[in-house]
């Protein structure tokens, strides 16, 4: 079984990136752009451009409770599974990024201004951001890549994953259905649930 959609034959770099299988390259739109044109975030270092907290509070954010009459939040929900059905990066397995400053391609701080509103982040100092995994080889000589751990189709990777160990967790080995859980004792039935924060399987 190929659920990473690499199919029966070995691929060469180039294709592996166009191929947008699980587990390589996220296929970007356009080329990336870094503070000095390798890794780092944008205005981390140069401060070229407003903080995206800022940008949040002065132009996303809105005290108005809009009303549509044809489309709720299920809209938006929809929209970030999609996405999330897509790519699926994965942080960096060592950040530990528990203090406010930026650590080279591991951690960023999103710092806020005095008249921050949110009371909890101002007393944090920052917010402080992981960053994603790089793939090998990228970041040092030429731009950062990101990893997607899911395929770039709408193939329900959220739920049925993109590898062969996902499949043995994800599904009964007899029948091939998925896995689930009761929940509550009201006969819902849920995807798995492990040990972690999250689900084994669905969107969050």
């Amino acid at each position: 079984m190929f659920l990473d959609n690499s199919g029966r034959h070995p691929l060469t770099q180039e294709q592996v990136v166009r191929s947008n299988i699980a587990n390589a390259c996220v296929p970007r739109l356009m080329p990336p752009e870094y503070d000095g044109g390798l890794s780092e975030p944008v205005s981390s270092i140069t401060n070229i451009r407003p903080s995206p907290r800022e940008i949040n509070r002065q132009v996303l954010s809105t005290a108005k409770q809009v009303v549509h009459q044809e489309y709720n939040a299920l809209l938006m929900q929809f929209g970030q599974f999609m996405s999330h059905d897509m790519a699926k990066t994965t942080l960096v397995p060592s950040a530990k990024c528990n203090v406010c400053q930026n650590i080279p391609s591991r951690c960023m701080a999103i710092f806020l201004a005095p008249a921050d509103p949110n009371s909890n982040f101002r007393a944090d100092g920052c917010l402080r951001v992981s960053r994603s995994s790089p793939i090998c080889g990228s970041g040092r000589t030429k731009p950062r890549q990101q990893l997607s751990e899911n395929t770039g189709y709408i193939d329900g990777s959220p739920i049925y994953g993109s590898s062969v160990g996902d499949l043995h967790k994800f599904r009964e080995g007899s029948t091939g259905f998925l896995k689930l859980n009761n929940f509550n004792g009201y006969g819902m039935r849920l995807l798995p649930f492990d040990s972690s924060k999250c689900r084994n399987s669905g969107d969050w």
